[in-house]
């Protein structure tokens, strides 16, 4: 066995075995000379911080690669050894291939001993304002804003989600916001992930061994834009957070935003942003345009109509997806403010039960984190009244 030889003939190596599923029966016996350690079924943020810790691996299993793990690797310039049989990438200047266990032997002993290995925080050279900052922008220079999450990184590498189809023409569009957004109206925005990504809980290790290595390529072209882009964590800064501890203080940032002003929510059928809690008690007034819940971009152009019908003196509010970036940016001939807000309303409801982890928010509606099909009509008088509009997928 392979792993078994080389745990022997290197004793000055710890080996930090891991794999995402159960291991064979039997192979503790590798822990035998006291410098391996067994990770069954491992989780993300558990391989992150082992990963910090490596200074090379051994890509030495057959059968299926984790391919985001081995991107990580290189990303991080971490050495790594495979024999000719087990490779995943041609050898290169931090990959090396051997053809026996004596060549891989030499191999890692005349590996210098000064490493040249970078830390997540060293992975991307993108600037991302901080939560403050961002909402500093919107409120001072009344920015619009337009949030690009994982969701719409998906739909540009031609992946469905949960709520939308993959749409090229979508896709094109969404590319085109982040490369390309030359205007000073709108903030564009990114999850701040690409520093400290120890301020996350659990979520960290998605970020690092998922969002990361799996958009590494767009990421390289973001850089290029030398943009400061803000952060989209401005309406998600609670329940990804290990310190909650200023969450009262963001929301409370955020409401003035709507402070005293006629507002337009415009959302999908089962959000009801604001049904059921105080996250708008403070506006003037609401009027709802009420969209599909699912491929509203099916009918982005009769929803733009529609909000250009009823914009006058208001603040836009949108709930809706990756639609609300192609909206931000079509109508920016208003003269309103526009914020793609996203579901703000899932978020300060986990705020105001005190959560700890994802739960259901109950109260008759949809979270982005899930997708429930069991909803009911909303009898919320007050809320029907606010509805001035219904735009039903065709």
């Amino acid at each position: 066995m392979a792993h078994k030889n080389l745990i022997r003939r290197l004793p000055n190596i710890h080996f930090n075995i891991v794999s995402g599923r159960a291991l064979y029966t039997g192979l503790d016996i590798l822990t035998q000379n006291g410098n391996a350690t067994l990770y069954p079924q491992i989780l993300n943020y558990q391989l992150k911080s082992i990963i910090e810790k490596t200074d090379l691996c051994f890509d030495i299993g057959y059968g299926n690669k984790n391919v985001h793990f081995e991107t990580v690797l290189k990303l991080l310039d971490i050495p790594t050894f495979a024999f000719r049989d087990t490779q995943y990438h041609e050898q290169s200047n931090n990959y090396y291939v051997a053809d026996s266990m004596d060549e891989m032997i030499k191999q890692v002993n005349k590996l210098p001993a000064n490493s040249s290995k970078k830390s997540f925080d060293d992975i991307f050279d993108i600037s991302v304002k901080s939560i403050d900052e961002t909402l500093d922008e919107i409120i001072e220079n009344k920015k619009s804003v337009v949030r690009i999450g994982d969701g719409e990184l998906d739909l540009i590498y031609g992946e469905d989600i949960i709520y939308q189809h993959f749409n090229p023409e979508l896709a094109k569009i969404l590319k085109d916001s982040i490369l390309n957004n030359h205007n000073p109206r709108v903030l564009t925005c990114l999850p701040d992930i690409f520093t400290n990504l120890d301020r996350y809980n659990e979520m960290r290790g998605y970020y690092a061994v998922g969002v990361l290595p799996r958009f590494s390529d767009f990421f390289k072209e973001i850089e290029k834009t030398k943009y400061s882009y803000g952060s989209t964590f401005m309406s998600r800064m609670y329940m990804s957070f290990k310190d909650k501890s200023k969450s009262q203080h963001y929301f409370h940032k955020l409401r003035k935003i709507w402070q005293n002003k006629d507002i337009l929510i415009v959302e999908g059928e089962y959000t009801r942003s604001g049904v059921g809690n105080d996250l708008f008690e403070n506006v003037r007034s609401i009027q709802r345009i009420i969209c599909p819940a699912e491929d509203a971009y099916d009918e982005v152009h009769e929803i733009e109509e529609a909000i250009r019908n009823n914009a006058q003196n208001k603040l836009i509010l949108l709930m809706l997806g990756p639609t609300a970036k192609v909206i931000v940016n079509d109508l920016q001939d208003l003269d309103n403010q526009i914020l793609d807000i996203g579901h703000i309303d899932t978020k300060y409801e986990w705020f105001k039960m005190d959560a700890k982890y994802v739960v259901s928010i109950g109260k008759n509606k949809h979270m982005a984190e899930s997708v429930d099909k069991n909803l009911n009509e909303e009898d919320n008088p007050q809320y029907q009244k606010e509805i001035i509009m219904k735009i039903n997928k065709k």
